[in-house]
């Protein structure tokens, strides 16, 4: 588990777009809500949109189509002839029928005014973080290190071309920086954290849920399998 903490230089104020990170998805996934904060459209340029890690870009739009087809099977009725007097009876064959559907994504996208869209797709984690000490986690007492914005294993930041007319004229960029403080090192349980009975009508059922008490949207989970648990 990863905790952040927004750079120590913020970004200049912009009266155009508010950003709201959630890096609370599974395998370190990053989500970006960019609201609208004016009375007129806006146009997010998704190729030259980017997630930075450590100083390396990654591109949000990549100029590909994917083709995604279905198959089912249905039964069929027909009719088939009988050794009795020649006649037909009844029968059934199997039938398949496939569709396909190709998809291309927008390499821009329009924010209506007073309105939100949603960026996402890319993990902030690009590699295990090692270190001994992380591996000194026992089942109920999680291995944590801190770090200093300079000496942090991970830092990145979210960049952001956008527009007011649609052709991308007189482009504005967004760039907001971020940085891991804290790197824990858990068992699944510890992670989970205390199970509560769900309730319905006050009243408690058989089933439980886990409290999940490092749910927050600054921090980024990655489940692995450790190697070893001293």
């Amino acid at each position: 588990m990863l905790e952040t903490r927004p750079a120590s230089v913020p970004p200049p104020p912009n009266a155009d777009l508010d950003l709201a990170f959630d890096f609370w998805q599974e395998g370190g996934v990053l989500s970006c809500t960019v609201r609208n904060l004016t009375d007129h459209p806006l146009y997010l340029d998704l190729s030259r949109t980017q997630l930075i890690i450590n100083g390396l870009a990654h591109d949000y739009y990549a100029d590909e189509q994917t083709t995604a087809t279905s198959t089912r099977a249905r039964a069929v009725a027909t009719w088939e002839p009988t050794a009795l007097l020649g006649r037909y009876a009844p029968g059934t064959a199997a039938a398949s029928l496939s569709s396909s559907r190709t998809l291309r994504p927008k390499p821009v996208l329009q924010v209506p005014p007073q309105a939100a869209v949603v960026v996402g797709g890319l993990s902030a984690v690009p590699a295990p973080l090692l270190a001994c000490e992380l591996n000194k986690w026992k089942t109920r007492t999680p291995a944590t290190l801190g770090y200093s914005e300079t000496t942090s294993p991970l830092r990145f930041r979210q960049f952001l071309t956008y527009s007011a007319h649609p052709d991308g004229h007189d482009p504005r960029t967004l760039d907001h920086g971020f940085w891991v403080e804290r790197v824990s090192n858990m068992s699944a349980a510890s992670f989970r954290g205390p199970l509560l009975k769900d309730e319905r009508c006050g009243r408690k059922l058989l089933t439980t849920h886990p409290t999940l008490p490092y749910a927050k949207r600054g921090n980024l989970y990655v489940a692995f399998r450790p190697v070893s648990t001293l």
